[in-house]
């Protein structure tokens, strides 16, 4: 629905409302220059493929409902919204216009007088941003001659089990949210006016990066804002939160520069000592304290899972971590042996059964099970062992046997300054034997798990279903090929003359 007004600046939708409550500088590239924007990545295409999966199950819950279609044109989707709004009938996706504000709401569901309004999210719960977007909306209908009377914000219910179909009024909570959204209107008038001035302005607004930079959301102009920092910034400090922000502010921008007398935890201490010193920091008998824990026969262990909002299989939750792929290796650190197993899921069909069918043959009842945080490979198994629950007792056998091999990186008994304060196994094991993931067509979990869901799931043929089975091989084998280099290093650091292989 529309209020005809003069043209007084461009419109501030709803997306360019949250940029500019993000950061002022995003939304004038957003309103003014959108060549400077990367083009959308993988992951972000996928985010927003799931996103529209999960409103088609929510308009499953609305029955009778009518869909505004977007290809039509504006002018097209306003009509339509203000003829289906005089049906009162639930209406999705509809076209709300007045005083050059526009946006389009998920849901708007015929109250006893008036409506409420139904923000659909892929999320498991309300977050803050989600108050802030519903709050532009509730402003927006009011005056455009939609009253709302509640709001709700539609979310995941991380609760619900597959069994059979999809059940969208299930798979989805309701969550009343208009006393918090009434806290914030009275604000929303006010950023409406700055954002709209800003965007009106000849140039973007020079704004400082910080902590907004990453919050809510990965800014996409994070590599133009940040092209002047140095490698080993301030922001690089672990856990460095106002920390950070301050030493920004006064100037400071390379670790290496801090003031001696800024207090630093014990982990920032060594990130900066290592930055000023470029070489690592070692503490070998911390390293040979958590080697010799370690039981022969070692099996190390490294899953690939996908985790879709929509669960795929039956007995599986939103975004619950569900195997399709491991590599496993068992090494004898006393006979200098060594034996591979891997499985890569083929079909639609449920993985968990087989995967835990041959991990249980494989894993013998004795020695440490290693993996690079272990508590995603015991959770793993946990989950798919409440699905099946025959498997529970085994796998909780398996439990007090794990060692995470992140754990020494985390609590920094190894560091390289080319961590640039990450702990994770991608920068690690460069770090410590020069081998990366990047010569690798897959070398991401994320990537990993979308392409297995594509030539599963989607209409992929044969050359390329094989194509994508081997790069995911060769990618999951490299995780445990290169924990066996890393624990080499690892005992070398320690002062030990012994090698698992």
């Amino acid at each position: 629905m529309s209020s005809q007004t003069s043209v007084r600046a461009p419109y501030l939708t709803k997306s360019k409302y949250m940029n500019g409550r993000q950061c002022l500088k995003l939304l004038w590239y957003a309103a003014n220059d959108t060549s400077v924007f990367p083009p959308l990545g993988a992951s972000t295409r996928a985010l927003f493929d799931q996103g529209n999966e999960i409103n088609i199950h929510a308009r499953q819950v609305f029955p009778g409902g009518i869909l505004i279609p977007q290809n039509a044109g504006f002018s097209a989707a306003l009509t339509a919204t203000r003829k289906a709004v005089e049906k009162r009938v639930p209406v999705f996706e509809a076209s709300v216009s007045h005083d050059q504000l526009f946006a389009r709401v998920d849901v708007l569901r015929p109250g006893e007088t008036g409506w409420h309004l139904i923000e659909v999210k892929s999320s498991t719960q309300v977050k803050d941003e989600h108050l802030e977007e519903v709050a532009f909306q509730k402003l927006l209908c009011d005056r455009a001659g939609i009253p709302i009377e509640k709001c709700f914000v539609m979310h995941v219910d991380n609760t619900y089990v597959r069994r059979g179909g999809v059940e969208p009024s299930k798979l989805l909570a309701l969550q009343e949210v208009t006393r918090p959204v009434g806290k914030l209107i009275g604000k929303v008038d006010g950023y409406i006016e700055e954002m709209r001035s800003r965007m009106q302005a000849p140039r973007a607004p020079d704004v400082p990066i910080g902590g907004h930079c990453n919050a809510p959301y990965a800014c996409p102009l994070k590599s133009m804002c940040w092209a002047g920092m140095p490698e080993h910034h301030v922001f690089t400090l672990k856990i460095g939160g106002s920390l950070s922000e301050e030493l920004f502010k006064a100037g400071i921008l390379d670790i290496k520069d801090i003031p001696d007398g800024i207090e630093l935890t014990p982990h920032q201490a060594i990130q900066v000592a290592c930055r000023r010193s470029e070489t690592p920091h070692v503490d070998p008998g911390s390293l040979k304290t958590f080697l010799d824990e370690w039981i022969d026969p070692l099996y190390l262990l490294d899953f690939e899972t996908l985790s879709p909002a929509v669960p795929a299989y039956d007995l599986s939750s939103p975004y619950e971590q569900v195997p399709f792929q491991y590599s496993l290796k068992r090494v004898s650190r006393k006979r200098r042996e060594d034996s591979s197993w891997e499985y890569l899921h083929e079909g639609c069909a449920d993985p968990r059964p087989e995967v835990l069918r041959r991990l249980k043959r494989e894993i013998g009842p004795e020695g440490t099970i290693i993996a690079y945080n272990s508590k995603f490979e015991i959770k793993v198994l946990r989950s798919a062992a409440v699905a099946y629950p025959e498997y529970g007792d085994w796998v909780e056998s398996l439990v007090p046997r794990f060692s995470d091999l992140y754990q020494p990186f985390r609590n920094f008994h190894y560091y390289n300054p080319s961590q640039l304060g990450s702990a994770s196994l991608k920068v690690v094991m460069p770090a410590l034997t020069g081998k990366s993931y990047s010569s690798l067509e897959i070398g991401a979990g994320d990537l990993a798990s979308r392409e297995f869901c594509r030539i599963t799931f989607g209409d992929a043929d044969d050359t390329d279903c094989r194509k994508v089975r081997d790069a995911l091989i060769r990618y999951c084998r490299q995780d445990t090929e290169g924990l066996v280099e890393v624990i080499n290093e690892m005992e070398r650091l320690s002062g030990s003359t012994r090698k698992i292989l």
